[in-house]
Order: structure tokens, then C-alpha cells, then sequence
């Protein structure tokens, strides 16, 4: 497949994507390792402007050796029509981020994940620590900007590899502001990423409504508690034991937290017990990002900061656990199947007549000879 950029340079796609959802498709660049471009499905004029401005103002670092952001980086186009954008592709092997939130991660995952990942030794949870640092740094370099919010971030939007190197996709769905100015909406978000105050006091409904960064400081803190514990904040049986009050966004919008409001509950999950062993700046991190005032939630900078203090200090007394990679199961040698006799046809029939024949034959002249 055949696009161009705005400079006329010709650009060679893959004649079928690799990913697809409801805006877009992606498709490896030929020739250009590392790249990919991202087709919308529709052409809308707004697009290509959001596009272009984000190329004219990229935050500060867009990849490192540790993470990378899949910012775009030219638009391209077919005829005379924009068509999407060209972009960083995602570390080689990663896996979407919602493959290691749930509490037991998928035996479809490579063993490098399970290794790092499994939440069954203390090496386990300190790789955790180390992955919510990894995403916390490229979130606080895009906020630092003072012009982006995701709106959006969830587990979905985040790819990972077994040894935690972080690409940050869906950017373009990101919104843009410059002051107070709301330049282009995030239109889209999920309702469990969403804050107490959308509930509450309607932030966030209406799509042409600039939102702060505190936004965002609530949906990340709700994926790195997954991250951690295998569980979301807000789950847990509120008392009542009515269904309407059980779902995370009754719990959200009452604001009721397991971890700080246990007398609201029925009953809560063992996995938020796993919350008291967190060191206190942590824990704070957490009971802040959560809190109804969303003006107290600490910045990325903050997260990032407090959890490689942490890490340096746990990390000399953990034991790397051995690797025990698995043995192939041997492929079973088939059974051998009974040999069955062949039928005979009416030829191999007459060839027996025959020689039962002659041998009577014989014996008749052997016994006419010696009596």
C-alpha cells in the first residue's frame, strides 16, 4: 500500500494491518523499521489539524531506553486526502497492559511474563513496582507540558514487555489545550477510569469541557492498584446487597473505597488486605488519588519519585528466583495400528485352488507308486 506526507516523500505500508479497532487500522511501514502508521477509517477534517499540532508540540522525549510514547510523527496522505499519521511502533513483544492487571495473568502469556509477573514472590510484586514507575515517568513528561490529557488512560492503552519497557498508544484520541483554551476534545471514556467528581458533579459529561490533569491522576492510580493487587479499588459488595450497589460505578460515584471505608461494605475481596503492607508514602499516593478532592492528587513526578525510593531499598534483599523454564512435553509415538489381512480378489482365490490341487495330486502318485 502506497501513501505519501505532505512533503510528496512516498511511504510503503503493509498490504494488510496487524491491529484494528472502531477508528483506525495499523500497518507496518516497509523499509522503516520501528514505524507504523495508524488509517482512520473515516476521513475527518479536524483530524489532520489535531495531528498536525501535536507534531509541532511534542513533549520533551517521546522514547528512551525504558519507555516511549507512540507520538505521531508525520502525516501521510492518499490523493488528496489525509489519511492518518505515522508513529513509533510499540517494543517488539509487548502485550497489552490488561494482560497482567487480573489476578492471575493468562498461561497464554510467554513464561518471561509469568517469571516477572505471577504474584507469587516478593521478585513478583518488586517488578510491579518497577512497571508502575516505568509508566508513571513518559505520563508525567506528557502532563508537564501543561496541554494534554488522556481522558482515556486505561490498562488497554498500554503495551509492556516481559522485562517492563512501556509504549503509551492511543495518543491521538489525547485532549489538547493551550491555557484555558480547550483546542480538541477526548470525547471517549471508560466508565470504571472514571473520577468520583463526574458522578458527582457532572466534570467530564460534557465533551466540550476542558479537563484538568487531575482527571488522568485518578484513572492511572486505578491501574496501578491493578497493577499491584490484581483487583480494582473500588470492587467490593456494598451493604444492601442490592446488584445497583455493588457495581464499581455506584462505588465510585458514592465514593465509598474498601481500603478507607470498610463499614460501607457487605463484603471485600482478600486482595485489598494486600494494601495495609504497602509502605505509607504509598499508601498516601493511593488515599490521595482517590480522595473527593481532586485537587490533592499528587503529581506523576511524586509517584514516579516515591516508588524508585522504594525500590531501591527492597530490591538488594530480594532473591532472584531461579528461572525454571518448561520442559516441551515429548510428542507420544503414535500406537501402531493391527495389520489387518487384505482381501483377497478372485485371482489370489484361484492361485489357492491351484496349489491345493497339485498337492493332492502328488500325494495320489506318491501312494499309487509305494502300494
Amino acid at each position: 500500500m502506497e501513501v505519501f506526507t505532505s512533503n510528496g516523500e512516498r511511504i510503503l505500508l503493509e498490504d494488510k494491518p496487524f491491529a484494528s479497532g472502531g477508528e483506525g487500522e495499523l500497518r507496518k511501514v516497509l523499509y522503516k523499521n520501528g514505524l507504523c502508521a495508524k488509517l482512520y477509517h473515516k476521513r475527518i477534517k479536524e483530524r489532520e489539524s489535531k495531528i498536525q499540532y501535536m507534531i509541532k508540540n511534542p513533549p520533551q522525549q517521546i522514547k528512551t531506553v525504558g519507555f516511549q510514547i507512540c507520538w505521531p510523527l508525520y502525516c501521510i496522505y492518499m490523493g488528496d486526502g489525509f489519511v492518518g499519521f505515522i508513529m513509533n511502533l510499540a517494543y517488539k513483544h509487548s502485550v497489552e497492559l490488561v494482560n497482567l492487571t487480573p489476578l492471575k495473568i493468562s498461561n497464554k502469556l510467554d513464561y518471561d511474563f509469568h517469571y516477572r509477573f505471577d504474584r507469587k514472590t516478593p521478585y513478583s510484586f518488586l517488578c510491579r513496582m518497577k512497571l508502575v514507575k516505568n509508566i508513571a515517568i513518559p505520563v508525567y513528561i506528557l502532563h508537564s507540558t501543561e496541554k494534554y490529557v488522556f481522558k482515556d488512560f486505561k490498562p488497554q492503552n498500554v503495551l509492556v514487555t516481559y522485562d517492563g519497557l512501556v509504549s503509551i498508544t492511543d495518543i491521538d484520541s489525547i485532549q489538547i489545550s493551550d491555557g484555558n483554551r480547550l483546542l480538541y476534545p477526548a470525547t471517549v471514556s471508560t466508565q470504571e477510569y472514571r473520577p468520583p467528581e463526574y458522578y458527582k458533579d457532572n466534570v467530564g459529561k460534557n465533551s466540550n469541557e476542558k479537563l484538568e490533569k487531575s482527571w488522568d491522576l485518578f484513572s492511572i492510580a486505578v491501574v496501578f492498584y491493578e497493577i499491584l493487587f490484581g483487583i480494582h479499588p473500588y470492587v467490593g459488595t456494598l451493604k444492601g446487597n442490592q446488584d445497583s450497589n455493588s457495581t464499581i460505578s455506584a462505588s465510585i460515584s458514592l465514593n465509598y473505597l474498601p481500603i478507607r471505608d470498610g463499614e460501607k461494605y457487605e463484603t471485600i475481596p482478600l486482595p485489598h488486605e494486600k494494601f495495609k503492607s504497602l509502605p505509607k508514602d504509598i499508601q498516601k499516593l493511593f488515599l490521595k488519588a482517590f480522595s473527593d478532592n481532586r485537587y490533592i492528587r499528587q503529581p506523576m513526578e511524586d509517584w514516579g519519585k516515591i516508588f524508585q525510593k522504594y525500590i531501591n531499598e527492597i530490591e538488594p534483599k530480594i532473591p532472584i528466583p531461579p528461572k525454571q523454564i518448561p520442559v516441551p512435553k515429548p510428542t507420544p509415538k503414535p500406537t501402531p495400528k493391527p495389520q489387518v489381512p487384505t482381501p483377497q480378489g478372485k485371482d489370489g482365490c484361484f492361485s489357492v485352488v491351484l496349489v491345493v490341487c497339485v498337492m493332492i495330486l502328488v500325494i495320489k502318485v506318491l501312494l499309487a507308486i509305494y502300494l
